[in-house]
């Protein structure tokens, strides 16, 4: 059929006179096309393709008129806003939001979505009461679902429900409605006579709830249904019996934990105050949170299913009508809307509901997550903090963050064993922290930590080590400097002489003379000495007598006959004793410069060895200390100058501050001798003054050192221990109390029993005199060297460390006099090791000196060779904290400019120098490399990741290490020395090199290829990449409360760990849920019954063992607290919860949502009685300004105001703030008026950011600066400085108005909803009475011209009125109908079209609606 279309343009006068027809505009006379109306008049307006026009048209010229047309269009079709109001304000902040007010939205929209008295679930629950009260009242005595062995009671499938409808009345109300689960208690399997109140008084029936009937519960997909229980009452009076009045729920958690245990996990629901969630919502809501998806996104998802259920349901409810040829809304009642409250009510659970629901969760099964990661192992560690996440959580008012770094320790596992949101970065507050997880991992029988990796081991060793006792177990330190933390010596008060010409020299050596003739006959003069020289020459000689100090140069000496006489003297003169550190070798180099053997061999008794008189008196343990060392345990004092005099080149002149240094040295060494006089000897046997009760003995046998005791009073007789008899006790014994064993297995003749025995029963034994020795009351300085770390390196650079590894070199280089035997006497033996004394014997034979350094190479070759093997075994570690040799890479790489033609070919290098491949594992490589045909060349560099998965590799001891990584920076112009001395200090010190003994890779698999694939445990990189790093990522959007941030992060840990450590540890992936405490239920359970579980049983049962480990915000330590006068609340008695069971099903069916704000959150979480956080309220400002300077410290006033922070005693001010904080009034309750309790730390960083405002206000309004910035403060400062900006676009509505809105349905090939209402309605007004007059709808202008066959005219005969028409009725009334279906068509076309808005198939429906009364009249005929 072909639309008929005016071939004249509408012309401005009709426009108009259409806009003005009320025909056209409605029954309201607005304009149809209002958007658009006040330009009508100008342009007209197209109903079809007109011609092209060659007329310009008319367009704004100025941005000007463009704002006015904007506006115009504005105000004809305002913005209507009343229903998009935001929840949020100015004032607000950013984030989830207060979880008070969170949860008050959740409880009033739970309210809302209970069902109306009138709507059809009502009525529905209704008339399922009354039937569940009619069946226990009658035969069954019990619900009749009960009786068919179900809990529900549905209502009839959609499809059965609308067959049945169309029956007896089709209508969507039985779709409506929502399955009941029942609840009896009462009628329950294994109940009890009678349940019982919390008083103990027993319960009645109370009958059923009425408003509402039952708890609605929602799903996550599928229908939502309601929860019908009864009511309880402990009557107040009841006979003799006297009850407290209370009521209860079937639902609450008293009734449900007095039914058996597997009648009470068929509970299905997680109940709030008001509203409830299914426990498989709960299910799936726990794993969703775990990722990307928060409240937020889980809310949409929630509600998304469910519109998605409401909407097939309508679908399902048009295509019966459809199927059982109902029309029009009499027929077909119209569907409802999914959140119309009478009708089908749907509901979907806000986010602010599902994050109360999920805390709440959480919050329940706190204590049971804790358990879980409590159980787990912390062997070796890896523990870093990180000062992102923290950016990622919400803030207090203000926008001051909580915390300042979350701190996580991950185990060899890659489980995450402990983590802390803490409040400073200082590591103090982690003290009980670490300390509590060695008591759990006792308790839990796993191995204490022995390994922890840092990424800065050397400003975090002290703390670990004084936290966790482990880490110092056979730990011997390398220490390149060990006495830096001492103070200084102090020097004497002498003067200090100075000569470099022999006269001068022999003059002052005059002097020393005339003071040795002063003294009596036979009495010594004690004279320090020391002296510096290298293996070409003696430079200097240091002397120093009680009245002055003198520094010689004589490095112009050459040979006995230039000596000074007076100085020869004092060198050979036996009444002159030279007291020194290794006196022996600085003679002997003396007797080697100037070729005076007579000086090698001198009398022992003119030269005395500090360290050999140190030993006597029990100060040090080793004879061959070094000078530092006897500085440090003697006078408490350091030599600071000490490695720069040992190491400088004194061949040339000597400046006046080095004069100074070297009169200091030797005058520190007459302090330490004077010092040493004064202390009593040790280890020497009794002397009969010395055997005394309370004297310090040691118990030697042979040269066995057995025990540590005392002596104690007796009366010559002594109980014996293994029986009532007492042992004589003679004059040649004596009785000591045991108080240290050093060879427990010892057994003693006297007793015939091991010390060990005799500790364990009393602690005494009866000994003879002679074994026992003096012993000090402080133990000696430990050895500096270890006989089990090797042979001593050749010495080629002296250090300070040689004292402590005998592999470091010497200060000094030895001597190349053979020893004189008489040096030591019996008793004072130097614990010098055979090694040591024959390499001085090789070196005195010139001869053999080939042999000797040929052998010296050899050696060294295959000590090295041994080094590059791990050892299984180990007597000492240097260090347990280790560091992470990737952050010890980056301290270098990141210095150096990454476009250096050089840099990645050193940065291999660089790893290639620190790492070394296990032997078997490369060969086994190499083969594949080589089947495949790739190069190892290749393969290093391209594919080193791969394989550094398939070989183990090894760092090795800090000796080889730091020899190798120097070469390595030697071969490279480096553009960052001192950042590679301090690496190679760390390398020195022991924190890079692998453990001896501790293996640090575990097998994960074979490839295909069949080689092992291997993990490894060596750094920190899991904790930074595997957890901080994922944490940001997945919550990073969620700006999260304190409570919401500690359960995400913590069911996230949950899953975490049980998914990789059960990976890492079997190989196998985790097949299984995430609830651990209904998998160790079921173990239990199965065990218990003496049946195999279908699950794999584990090591323990981690949520039985009762932890005292609390997790994410931590509570104060009780040190911090005492020190910042914190009051703490009593903690938690987690130990005192019983062990099994103590989380019981039950506490799950109701859930808390009524969440408390932020600051009562922190505060329960911290247990003080007000929380501890940054300053950030005004209150807070304003005290902290008025206060901060009365706790400047009194003799730095004069410190630069910008550094005023390093002059604060924020000890003593955070300790006045919170003593202000306990006296505040408890009236003011506004949050922002408060004041809270301080850390130090917290004032301080808050001091720095009030000092760097001041300071750049200050730098703003410098004079110069001023002048600078007043042509822009001017401008940004101009009131006229405001603009006109467009009109926003506004919003569209979620209705579209089609009579309203011309611009819908102008392209007649779109599908325009409006003309399938349209014919509908018209087929309808046909079903009714078949009258083709036009109605108001179709708004004909009267000016349109219509065919002459107007339907008026046409008459059509119902079908009742001519029951048997003839054949000439039946073509006559076809005729009429077929041109009152033309004109119908016509009608429907015009009029429509005129507004621009019917489609080709609104035509084509009016033509089918027309065929199809036709075929109603006369039936199915060809001929029609």
């Amino acid at each position: 059929m072909c639309l008929r279309i005016s071939a004249s343009s509408p012309t401005s006068s009709s426009a108009q006179t259409t806009r003005a027809n009320p025909a056209v505009n409605g029954a309201t006379g607005s304009s149809a096309s209002g958007f658009f109306a006040p330009r009508v008049s100008q342009q007209p307006r197209v109903v079809s393709n007109p011609v092209p026009s060659t007329a310009p048209v008319d367009r704004p010229s100025t941005v000007a008129q463009l704002n006015k047309d904007l506006a115009e269009l504005a105000h004809n079709h305002p913005l209507d806003t009343s229903e998009r109001i935001f929840d949020e304000s100015l004032g607000d902040e950013d984030g989830e939001g207060d979880d008070s007010e969170n949860a008050e939205l959740a409880q009033k929209e739970t309210e809302e979505a209970e069902p109306k008295s009138l709507s059809e679930n009502h009525q529905w629950l209704k008339t399922t009461l009354a039937q569940i009260v009619k069946d226990t009242n009658g035969r069954l005595k019990m619900p009749r679902c009960y009786k068919d062995g179900q809990f529900w009671v549905r209502p009839r499938d959609p499809v059965f429900a609308l067959k049945r409808a169309a029956v007896y009345g089709f209508s969507p109300a039985s779709l409506y409605l929502l399955p009941i689960f029942v609840w009896l208690p009462h009628f329950l399997p294994g109940r009890p006579d009678s349940f019982k109140c919390e008083c103990g008084a027993s319960i009645i029936l109370n009958g059923y709830n009425e408003n509402p009937i039952a708890r609605r519960v929602s799903t996550l997909t599928g229908p939502d249904y309601f929860l019908l229980t009864n009511r309880y009452l402990c009557p107040l009076r009841r006979g003799n019996d006297k009850g407290c009045g209370k009521s209860y729920q079937g639902s609450d958690p008293w009734i449900i934990r007095q039914l058996p245990e597997f009648v009470q996990r068929a509970f299905p629901a997680c109940l709030s105050t008001r509203g409830a969630l299914d426990t498989g919502e709960m299910d799936v809501m726990k794993a969703t949170f775990a990722g990307h998806f928060g409240a937020d996104p889980f809310s949409k998802m929630v509600r998304e299913l469910k519109v998605l259920h409401h909407d097939r349901l309508e679908t399902m409810y048009y295509c019966a009508a459809l199927h059982f040829g109902l029309r029009g809304p009499q027929q077909v009642p119209q569907f409802s809307k999914f959140d119309d409250s009478l009708g089908y009510a749907g509901y979907a659970p806000s986010r602010q509901y599902f994050k109360s629901m999920f805390t709440a969760w959480f919050s329940v099964h706190r204590t049971l997550i804790d358990r879980v990661m409590s159980s787990l192992s912390a062997t070796i560690i890896k523990a870093d903090h990180t000062y992102k996440t923290v950016d990622h959580q919400s803030c207090l008012p203000g926008g001051e963050p909580i915390n300042v770094a979350m701190y996580s320790i991950v185990n060899s596992d890659e489980e995450v064993r402990a983590y802390a949101f803490t409040l400073t970065q200082s590591f103090p507050p982690l003290c009980e922290v670490y300390e509590r997880m060695q008591l759990e991992l006792q308790r839990h029988g796993h191995r204490l930590t022995q390994l922890i990796y840092t990424d800065n081991p050397r400003a975090e060793r002290k703390f670990h080590e004084s936290v966790n006792a482990s880490l110092c177990e056979n730990v011997q330190h390398l220490v390149l400097d060990a006495f830096s933390d001492l103070p200084p010596v102090k020097p004497s008060n002498i003067p200090i002489d100075y000569f470099s010409l022999q006269a001068g020299i022999d003059t002052a050596c005059d002097e020393i003379l005339v003071a040795l003739e002063s003294l009596g006959p036979g009495e010594p003069l004690i004279l320090s000495l020391s002296v510096k020289f290298t293996a070409e020459a003696l430079h200097i000689i240091q002397l120093c007598s009680s009245k002055k100090a003198y520094v010689f140069r004589v490095g112009q000496i050459k040979s006995q006959a230039q000596v000074p006489p007076c100085l020869l003297s004092l060198l050979t003169n036996r009444r002159v004793v030279k007291i020194g550190n290794q006196i022996r070798q600085s003679m002997r180099s003396i007797s080697t410069a100037w070729s005076m053997p007579s000086l090698a061999c001198i009398d022992s008794s003119s030269v005395v060895d500090l360290s050999h008189i140190a030993k006597v008196k029990g100060v040090v343990s080793d004879a061959t200390s070094l000078l530092p060392t006897l500085a440090s345990t003697v006078l408490k004092h350091s030599i600071p100058d000490f490695q720069y005099l040992s190491t400088h080149d004194w061949s040339g002149e000597v400046k006046e501050d080095d004069i100074k240094k070297l009169a200091q040295e030797v005058d520190c060494v007459a302090q330490i001798y004077q010092k040493l006089t004064k202390i009593d000897s040790v280890g020497l046997p009794l002397q009969q003054s010395q055997i005394c009760a309370g004297q310090l003995v040691t118990l030697v046998i042979g040269k066995e050192v057995l025990a540590e005791g005392e002596l104690v009073a007796h009366n010559g007789s002594w109980p014996s221990p293994s029986d009532d008899a007492r042992m004589k006790v003679s004059e040649a014994s004596t009785v000591i109390k045991l108080t240290k064993l050093l060879l427990p297995g010892h057994i003693i003749a006297r007793h015939a029993q091991t010390l060990q025995w005799l500790m364990e029963h009393g602690g005494h034994a009866v000994v003879q005199i002679r074994t026992l020795r003096t012993r000090s009351l402080t133990p000696p300085h430990p050895s500096n060297h270890d006989p089990s770390l090797g042979v001593p390196a050749p010495v080629n650079l002296p250090s300070e460390s040689s004292q402590h590894h005998p592999s470091r070199p010497s200060p000094l280089p030895r001597p190349t006099v053979k020893p004189d035997p008489a040096e030591y006497s019996r008793e004072d033996e130097p614990d010098t090791g055979p090694d040591e004394q024959e390499l001085d014997s090789d070196s005195l034979n010139n001869d053999n000196l080939a042999d000797s350094t040929e052998q010296m190479v050899m050696e060294a070759l295959r000590h090295a060779q041994e080094i590059l093997q791990q050892p299984n075994t180990y007597n000492t570690l240097a260090s347990r904290v280790l560091d992470d040799a990737y952050h010890f890479m980056d301290r270098l790489l990141r210095l150096l400019s990454k476009k250096h033609s050089v840099f990645n070919e050193f940065a291999h290098q660089f790893s290639e120098t620190i790492f070394v491949r296990d032997q078997d594992d490369e060969a086994k490589v190499r083969e594949v490399l080589e089947k495949k045909g790739i190069s190892w060349d290749y393969a290093i560099r391209s594919k080193k990741a791969a394989l550094n998965r398939r070989i183990r590799r090894y760092i090795p001891p800090s000796e080889k290490l730091a020899a190798d990584l120097e070469t390595l920076f030697n071969s490279f112009k480096d553009e960052a020395r001192k950042t590679a001395e301090t690496l190679l200090e760390t390398v020195r010190l022991g924190f890079v090199s692998d453990p001896p003994g501790i293996p640090l890779y575990y097998v994960r698999g074979k490839d295909r290829d069949g080689l092992i694939l291997y993990r490894m445990v060596r750094g920190t990189n899991s904790v930074e990449g595997g957890v901080h790093m994922l944490i940001r990522r997945i919550f990073g959007s969620l700006c999260a409360s304190p409570e919401l941030t500690e359960a995400t992060i913590g069911n996230w840990f949950l899953r975490r760990n049980r998914t990789i450590g059960h990976y890492n540890r079997t190989g196998k992936k985790w097949r299984s849920h995430f609830d651990i405490w209904l998998l160790d239920d079921l173990v239990e359970r199965a065990l218990t019954l003496g049946i195999e579980p279908s699950v794999p049983v584990p090591r323990l049962l981690a949520t039985r063992i009762a932890t005292s480990e609390s997790f994410g915000i931590i509570p104060i330590g009780s040190a911090i607290a005492q020190e910042a006068a914190i009051p703490q609340l009593p903690p938690l008695n987690l130990q005192a919860a019983p062990h099994h069971n103590d989380v019981r099903l039950h506490a799950l069916t109701h859930l808390c949502t009524k969440s408390c704000n932020i600051y009562r959150y922190i505060q329960l979480r911290q247990r003080t009685p007000v929380p501890v956080i940054p300053v950030h309220t005004v209150a807070e400002y304003q005290f902290f300004k008025q206060n901060v300077d009365a706790f400047r410290t009194a003799s730095t006033r004069d410190t630069a105001p910008e550094l005023a922070y390093k002059t604060t005693d924020y000890i003593a001010f955070a300790v006045f703030w919170n003593h202000q904080v306990m006296r505040q009034s408890p009236q003011i309750i506004e949050a922002d008026r408060r004041l809270y309790f301080k850390l130090p730390e917290q004032l301080l960083r808050h001091h720095k950011k009030t000092l760097q405002w001041k300071s750049s206000r200050a730098t703003l309004y410098m004079g110069s600066n001023t002048q600078c910035l007043a042509p822009i403060q001017d401008l940004l400062g101009d009131a006229n400085r405001l603009a006109v900006v467009l009109p926003a676009i506004p919003l569209e509505p979620e209705q579209v108005d089609f009579d309203a809105d011309a611009a819908v349905g102008v392209d007649l090939e779109s599908f325009n909803p409006m003309a399938i209402r349209r014919c509908v309605a018209e087929e309808l007004r046909s079903d009714a009475h078949f009258d083709p007059v036009p109605s108001s709808e179709d708004n004909i202008p009267a000016s349109e011209s219509v065919p002459s066959t107007s339907p008026s005219s046409v008459n059509l005969p119902s079908p009742s009125a001519n029951p048997s028409p003839t054949a000439q009725d039946r073509k006559r009334q076809s005729a009429n109908l077929a041109g009152a279906a033309d004109a119908r068509m016509r009608t429907v076309h015009f009029s429509t079209l005129a507004k621009g808005k019917v489609p080709v198939t609104a035509v084509y429906a009016c033509r089918m609606i027309m065929t199809k009364q036709l075929e109603n009249v006369f039936g199915s005929h060809s001929s029609l």
